[in-house]
């Protein structure tokens, strides 16, 4: 599986599927650091990559081409609460 990990989420996720073989474009460590959603939106459908992210405003960028998916994943923040996302 092919992944684009945004940087809003925890680095371990990025590794833990490293781990298990996929590939993966952790943007927290990348070029695209601090890219715009819609630059990561095109990125992700140009590279054939499901964008996983925590961030509920990547979905107000749907544009064509589509990625082939996204994951959005809800985690609460090291206080124990979930994070409110802008947008």
């Amino acid at each position: 599986m092919r992944w684009l990990v945004d940087e809003s989420l925890p680095r371990a996720l990025a590794e833990w599927l490293r781990a298990r073989g996929d590939d993966v474009l952790d943007v927290a460590v990348s070029p695209w650091r601090g890219a715009a959603d819609h630059v990561l939106w095109r990125l992700a459908a140009e590279s054939q990559r499901v964008i996983t992210t925590r961030d509920l405003g990547f979905l107000l960028h749907a544009q064509e081409p589509h990625p082939p998916g996204i994951v959005l994943i809800r985690v609460p923040d090291a206080d124990g609460r979930r994070r409110r996302s802008p947008g």
